[in-house]
């Protein structure tokens, strides 16, 4: 599944850029996009992340349908430019 690939990507550049972990959701919210990003906003707002671990479950909760585990997103497909993209910026700034 492309997010779950993104969130294991994402942790181990977070880790060879040396980040710390407090500031993980708050450098990796910098590469969501589109519906992701629209929905980290509120999700902020209204109850903000305790951490990478509480971001992990609330986007898998949100983004990942229970009836449907193999499809990538609500529609199957905005997973792959909502993070598919952000993570190859992220490879490319910090290369």
């Amino acid at each position: 599944m492309v997010l779950e690939k993104w969130i294991i990507d994402m942790e181990n550049h977070l880790e060879w850029c040396r980040m710390v972990p407090k500031d993980w959701v708050l450098v990796a919210s910098g590469f969501l996009e589109d519906d992701v990003e629209e929905w980290y906003l509120q999700e902020r707002q209204r109850r903000p992340f305790k951490n990478w671990e509480d971001f992990k479950l609330q986007v898998r909760e949100q983004f990942i349908p229970r009836d449907k585990p193999s499809r990538g997103g609500r529609d199957g497909t905005f997973y792959l430019k909502s993070f598919g993209n952000s993570i190859h910026t992220f490879l490319s700034i910090t290369r």
